[in-house]
């Protein structure tokens, strides 16, 4: 994987993304106090019955969450994190795309991310988001970098 891959991982069912959503602002959000300041930016965990079915069916690792995303997200680099497992719930409209970067901001790739689908990404590359228009919601797990 370059920057952004699809993969096949089971879906999720209406009921398990209606449990997730009602995670969104139940738990204090982000721990992270550089994340936690970006207004436009939160992570929520997910509740214990979705983290058990998320450890068993697609990854272990971590803590899983739900992101959400309100407007674009400048050229960045995630701090701690090498690559990220996302499945959109809510791509917040038809332009929403996700750009990678070279290191003077040039956008090198381009991805439009679906709604139902699983996604293996890059973080610890430069990369932004563009066109949002409402909101951008997706469950997510963090690969630590080595």
């Amino acid at each position: 994987m370059r920057y952004c891959t699809e993969i096949k991982l089971p879906s999720l069912s209406d009921e398990q993304i209606k449990s997730a959503i009602s995670c969104i602002g139940n738990n204090g959000a982000n721990t992270d106090e550089e994340v936690r300041m970006v207004s436009f930016y939160e992570w929520y965990k997910l509740n214990d019955e979705l983290q058990f079915w998320l450890h068993e069916n697609i990854y272990a690792g971590d803590c899983w969450g739900i992101q959400e995303v309100r407007e674009n997200l400048l050229p960045h680099k995630d701090r701690n994190t090498g690559t990220r497992i996302l499945y959109i719930i809510d791509d917040g409209g038809d332009e929403v795309r996700t750009h990678f970067h070279d290191d003077d901001k040039n956008i090198i790739l381009t991805v439009k991310m679906e709604v139902g689908k699983w996604y293996l990404m890059k973080t610890d590359v430069m990369h932004s988001v563009t066109g949002v228009e409402s909101i951008r919601r997706a469950l997510t797990v963090r690969i630590f970098s080595r």
